[in-house]
């Protein structure tokens, strides 16, 4: 009788779930009249021991619209920020193929690079709201000023 409580207990215990499950949203914002293609890459990704330049990311976003993404945190947690991988550490922005805007992060994470407003280091250069017991909000503008100082 012992044996079967025991399992029974451990049972219980084993098939218990965190339910309670906070998002942070990630959104990126276009506000010029430029369709907007995004290239995020990890120069750092390596495959079969060799490394290797990866495309992490290609984010389309229309003329004034936006993208966004909901991540989950805490225990369970997806990388955070933009992109799928918290590697990312090169970003080409191209308007409508005319110009491009390029961000280069020589570390292993482009959100270890503080020296410029870029995309990749989303904690130091967005826009943020946080609420208790949810999550925060991340937004990052891409702006006319943006489309100006691209080549």
């Amino acid at each position: 009788m012992k044996y079967i409580i025991f399992i029974v207990i451990n049972l219980f215990i084993f098939s218990c779930e965190i339910t309670d499950i906070d998002y942070d949203t990630y959104t990126i914002k276009n506000e010029t009249n430029k369709d907007v293609l995004i290239l995020a890459y990890d120069k750092y990704y390596y495959f079969d021991s060799v490394n290797v330049a990866y495309l992490s990311d290609s984010i389309v976003i229309y003329a004034e619209g936006q993208y966004k993404v909901e991540k989950r945190t805490g225990e369970d947690h997806e990388p955070r920020g933009y992109f799928k991988s918290d590697g990312v550490d090169s970003v080409v922005i191209l308007f409508s193929n005319q110009k491009k805007l390029i961000y280069v992060c020589d570390k292993v994470i482009g959100s270890a690079c503080f020296d410029s407003r870029n995309i990749m280091n989303w904690h130091e250069y967005s826009e943020s709201t946080c609420e208790k017991n949810r999550g925060c909000d991340y937004v990052y503008k891409i702006t006319n000023d943006d489309y100006v100082q691209a080549e």
